[in-house]
């Protein structure tokens, strides 16, 4: 807590609350919010999926129509994904110090080629409610394919 305390302190002071436009420079105390949601997540899991094809995801089939939960708390507490999992450590979600947070969405670019399944309507996240994606009464169709060698992935 000491070190996000210095870092609000060092970027914004105490003459001023903390707008907006201070979070690119707030890496540590953003870092330190990831690290939270990685141990606490709001919701034990995620909303269900159907699986609308026969699929196989990192050697498991999964048959059309399964629904699919994801458990939010069992990826931020897995031992082979993370060091000292069941420890705080927001450096981790640093990628050098005082750089940039290493953020989910920048690794899911990087490793995997992503489209839309064969016969997908494609993804209008506009319609329902604009401001929360994640409201939407439209179901959400992605196909990742990992595009990096296999001894890359956790």
């Amino acid at each position: 807590m000491q070190r996000a305390i210095e870092e609000i302190d060092n970027v914004i002071g105490s003459n001023r609350l903390v707008q907006e436009s201070d979070l690119p420079q707030l890496n540590y105390v953003k870092a330190c919010i990831k690290e939270s949601f990685r141990l606490h997540p709001l919701a034990a899991f995620n909303a269900p999926h159907v699986s609308v094809s026969d699929s196989v995801v990192h050697e498991y089939f999964i048959p059309k129509g399964s629904v699919v939960l994801l458990s939010r708390l069992g990826l931020g507490r897995n031992p082979r994904v993370w060091d000292d999992h069941m420890k705080f450590k927001p450096e981790r979600h640093i990628s050098k110090e005082g750089g940039d947070v290493v953020f989910t969405d920048s690794e899911l670019i990087q490793g995997f080629t992503w489209s839309l399944p064969l016969n997908s309507p494609g993804n209008d996240l506009t319609d329902d409610y604009p401001e929360c994606a994640l409201l939407s009464t439209m179901p959400f169709f992605a196909k990742a394919k990992p595009r990096l060698p296999k001894d890359m992935y956790p």
